[in-house]
């Protein structure tokens, strides 16, 4: 009853929502196929629409995904992965 799930297709460097998020899975394809989805833009622009303490999450764990999401704001935390990927990255907005 608590939980409501928005799924949009927009442009998310062009993103404007009236409400906060609280949770992003982020599941864009490799940073090596579509490295414009990865920039520190991206990152700002979800961390601008973002309520304080929540979090963004994604199986991408490269160097630069980590950075960008730092060089927005996020402090960044490496978990274990689910079977057959050996990490993924946890942001959370302070």
């Amino acid at each position: 009853p608590n939980f409501i799930l928005f799924k949009r297709n927009e442009n998310i460097t062009k993103l404007t929502y009236n409400k906060n998020f609280n949770l992003i899975y982020f599941d864009a394809f490799s940073p090596k196929t579509q490295p414009e989805l990865w920039s520190v833009e991206v990152f700002e622009q979800i961390y601008k629409n973002s309520h304080p303490g929540s979090a963004i999450v994604t199986y991408a764990s490269s160097g630069v995904v980590k950075q960008n999401l730092r060089n927005a704001g996020f402090i960044v935390e490496r978990l274990p992965g689910p079977p057959h990927k050996h990490h993924m990255v946890r942001g959370y907005k302070i």
